[in-house]
């Protein structure tokens, strides 16, 4: 009674997917909870000086296109990791639907910050709380990005974080209060 399908969205837990393509490929969404205010650094954003994020919740646009290491189920292990090795704790229902989809779902051996939002999600006050992702080789990345743009339930953050190779598009966006992470996946699809 754990995973259920409607709709072509399956559901596994605090993980939704649609499978378009067999293919490891595709592109996601990050639900991120912050459970309060902080400052944090991240690369050369702000002229390197701490952002200052407000509490609330945050949705994060990213597609993983690569073989092995560069797939989208090692890209979102990778997410669902922290440097230590500890994990978020929707890696349990990742690893799950990645069985459903006969994708590898190990854990990566060591994991070096690289990119914005491996700093956020490395904060012991952020928390992975759902993950949505499609499969297939289109990148939908900046159609996705476009319809968070125009949508009144999302507020880009700002505009260089995690989108520095897309024409200066935020890839980070403020989920507005009271709106449900569904309506994010049903705005999407």
């Amino acid at each position: 009674g754990y995973m259920y399908t409607k709709h072509g969205l399956t559901e596994v837990g605090n993980v939704q997917f649609v499978a378009k393509s067999p293919q490891n490929k595709g592109t996601y969404l990050l639900f991120i909870h912050l459970v309060e205010d902080i400052d944090l650094k991240i690369g050369k954003l702000n002229r390197e000086r701490p952002i200052f994020f407000e509490k609330g919740r945050y949705i994060y646009v990213g597609s993983a296109m690569g073989k092995t290491s560069t797939s989208l189920s090692r890209r979102l292990m990778r997410h669902a990791t922290r440097t230590s090795g500890l994990q978020h704790p929707i890696a349990e229902d990742l690893a799950k639907a990645f069985e459903q989809l006969a994708f590898p779902s190990d854990i990566p051996s060591s994991k070096k910050m690289r990119w914005h939002i491996d700093l956020l999600l490395e904060h012991s006050k952020a928390s992975l709380s759902a993950i949505f992702f499609q499969t297939g080789a289109d990148r939908r990345e900046n159609e996705w990005v476009i319809k968070l743009y125009r949508s009144s339930s999302t507020l880009p953050f700002d505009h260089k974080f995690g989108g520095s190779d897309d024409r200066g598009r935020a890839h980070l966006f403020r989920l507005v209060k009271g709106v449900e992470h569904q309506a994010i996946i049903t705005l999407i699809m």
